[in-house]
């Protein structure tokens, strides 16, 4: 296991450095089937074109180089918006949108780039969120400069409604289960 997480950490050390963590477009369709934004994954291409899913996420905390992939992907993506004028779907985690460092960074951007209306910010893991205040913050300083704010999975962990009327997200994203 402690062999893996040193690959891994290698792995990502270098995809930072190359600047092969990539973000991938999947349709978000409406229901005509048109398409009406797009949430954007993260992936590492490696230099032989490898395509490598996002389970070194977790790894990548491990390492305390989350951050880093955070940011390359809010980047690339608010390049992409610019240049296509499209709606992009961001996710962020509870630790993105309560780690002040993060929130500034996200919001520069917002600001240097100008695509605030093409952006949601999709909260995961929105019920580990243990500064609520911090959380509540990062969503009306984004919505306020005219980004949108989506909740990912409602319904499962400890969300409840009481929970989703303080956030005030402009689409929620129902849990399967």
């Amino acid at each position: 296991k402690e062999e893996k997480f040193f690959k891994l950490r290698k792995l990502l050390k270098i995809a930072i450095e190359k600047s092969q963590i990539t973000p991938f477009a999947q349709p978000i369709v409406d229901k005509s089937q048109k398409i009406i934004k797009y949430e954007l994954l993260m992936r590492i291409i490696t230099d032989d074109g490898e395509i490598i899913p996002p389970y070194f996420l977790e790894y990548a905390k491990k390492a305390k180089l989350y951050p880093s992939l955070t940011k390359i992907i809010i980047e690339k993506a608010f390049e992409i918006s610019k240049d296509k004028n499209i709606v992009l779907t961001i996710n962020l985690s509870a630790q993105d949108i309560t780690d002040e460092e993060m929130v500034e960074y996200i919001k520069s951007k917002l600001n240097e780039y100008g695509v605030a209306k093409n952006i949601v910010f999709e909260i995961l893991e929105s019920e580990s969120i243990y500064n609520f205040d911090k959380a509540l913050k990062f969503i009306n300083d984004v919505k306020q400069m005219g980004a949108m704010i989506a909740i990912d999975d409602f319904g499962s962990g400890y969300s409840n409604f009481s929970y989703l009327l303080k956030l005030k997200p402009d689409f929620i994203k129902i849990d399967g289960s």
